[in-house]
């Protein structure tokens, strides 16, 4: 088996019949394991895995790049699908995020983070395997920890 790399869930949609979202999940199928990376907000992923054919309950582990709804959103629903399984994330993902955004005349703060505290989602299976440093996932894939901002500009959106 060859290294293949499927995107679940992403802005457009290339194929009838998948759906759309803000967010980002992608499956990595390999001869040393299979990884779900990011679960998108949780509209797309359980049907466009589905769709593509693509069965959720080969993976072995759950890479979380970072704490935003539409990148944890559809945690939930891949636990309901597939049960107990490590997730490998900063030990930040879990932390409170919010966004400026215009509520009428005002700017008021809007939720972004995961939709779910930690001990609600390890009641239904996330094993939390928490890191900020390079790591091996599975034999030859590897998550890169945390990195460092070394430059003005990347400072952020104030926004944020």
């Amino acid at each position: 088996m060859e290294w293949r790399v499927t995107v679940l869930c992403e802005n457009t949609v290339p194929v009838p019949g998948l759906i759309g979202e803000h967010g980002f999940a992608a499956l990595i199928e390999s001869p040393n394991g299979t990884i779900l990376f990011d679960t998108g907000q949780g509209f797309g992923l359980i049907a466009n895995a589905n769709r593509l054919k693509k069965d959720l309950k080969q993976v072995d582990k759950l890479v979380l790049s970072h704490g935003h709804f539409d990148h944890t959103g559809g945690l939930l629903a891949f636990l309901g699908v597939h049960g107990p399984v490590p997730i490998i994330a900063h030990q930040d993902v879990l932390l409170e995020r919010f966004r400026l955004m215009p509520i009428g005349p005002t700017e008021k703060q809007v939720s972004i983070g995961i939709p779910w505290n930690e001990s609600y989602v390890t009641t239904r299976g996330a094993i939390f395997q928490f890191t900020s440093e390079f790591s091996e996932v599975i034999p030859g894939a590897y998550v890169t920890g945390e990195v460092p901002r070394v430059t003005d500009f990347e400072t952020g959106d104030p926004k944020f």
